[in-house]
């Protein structure tokens, strides 16, 4: 009775391993979404009870874990269960050297891009404040100069209404001045004209009487 009693002991524990293992590596295998199954309850995974199908779905290949399980289960009395996860989780984990770096130069990366993510926010912000007062500086400017215009066509209007009577009239008199001196020159020009006219011997008679008038002058001045 002792025999059969640890040989259903040994076969529980196998169909319960098998059972977990079955799970392992469906989760592994498959990427599909797993929809909500019954999971069995703690009365269905007890020591006592045995499932016929997980002893008969024994896959083959696995006979040297099963044995690795059974003397990590015999070591443990509470902690059987827990010895069998962290076993199982320990065999999930191993991945290649090559995966290992894969993995690392990813997080590299990706660490890399949210440095550069957070310096270009950076930037941003500062760009953004930067043309927020660029702006502001380029309206202020606009108004300045938009009043100095205004303020310089009021000086160039009130100039204009101050100097420009003086100046017409100053335009009228060169005018007028220009005129006459155009006249002047016409005149001189008729003169000429009669001077060569005249004959020289009245030329030469104008000038004994001037001569005969200074003599008498002279001699006037004298006698007195």
């Amino acid at each position: 009775m002792q025999k059969k009693s640890n040989h259903q002991e040994s076969s529980t524990r196998d169909g319960f391993v098998r059972f977990l293992q079955r799970g392992g590596s469906k989760t592994k295998g498959s990427s599909k979404p797993v929809t909500n199954s019954p999971s069995p309850s703690a009365w269905a995974l007890s020591p006592g009870r045995t499932s016929p199908l997980m002893v008969k779905m024994e896959p083959q290949g696995y006979s040297f874990r099963t044995n690795e399980v059974r003397a990590k289960c015999s070591k443990g009395g509470g902690g059987r269960v827990s010895g069998v996860l962290k076993y199982f989780s320990g065999q999930k984990k191993k991945v290649s050297p090559i995966q290992e770096e894969e993995y690392h130069q990813f997080r590299v990366v990706y660490n890399r891009m949210l440095q550069w993510r957070f310096a270009n926010a950076r930037a941003e912000v500062a760009m953004a404040a930067v043309n927020i007062d660029a702006q502001a500086d380029v309206e202020s400017m606009h108004e300045a100069i938009s009043a100095a215009i205004e303020v310089m066509d009021g000086i160039k209007a009130s100039i204009i209404n101050i100097f420009s009577q003086p100046v017409e009239k100053m335009l009228y008199l060169i005018t007028e001045v220009i005129s006459m001196v155009e006249q002047e020159k016409q005149c001189l020009e008729e003169m000429e004209d009669v001077f060569t006219l005249v004959p020289p011997q009245i030329f030469l008679s104008e000038q004994s009487l001037i001569v005969h008038l200074i003599q008498a002058a002279k001699e006037s001045w004298t006698k007195v």
